[in-house]
């Protein structure tokens, strides 16, 4: 018998926080509420100085100050969002699987938060 996958968790909290920040900064970038990859864009822009992605760069002072919440909400609750291919909801992982999972997909030489 097949057995439907558990349900994402609903956002709330600062999973919705989170998730509502990271799209401000993919709607800046792409126009998208929640472009392909931006849970890697947005990582990519918290850990690499200077860099672009789309059309944002993490010095843009809007961009800066959602990464500033960005990085507060993820060190301080350890979660990560991240929205997988072929699913319909985005998902709460945490901080420890987003970073095995962001270094297994990342070009060399990106860096992780602390």
């Amino acid at each position: 018998m097949d057995q439907t996958p558990p349900r994402p968790p609903q956002l709330d909290g600062v999973g919705a926080l989170l998730f509502d920040t990271m799209s401000g900064i993919s709607e800046a970038a792409y126009g998208d509420r929640w472009h392909n990859g931006t849970e890697y864009g947005v990582w990519t822009l918290l850990t690499v100085p200077r860099i672009r992605w789309g059309r944002v760069r993490a010095d843009h002072a809007d961009v800066a100050s959602a990464l500033v919440t960005i990085r507060a909400l993820v060190l301080q609750a350890g979660i990560w969002i991240a929205w997988p291919a072929g699913e319909r909801n985005p998902i709460v992982m945490t901080l420890d699987n987003w970073r095995i999972r962001y270094a297994t997909a990342a070009p060399a030489g990106r860096r992780l938060i602390a």
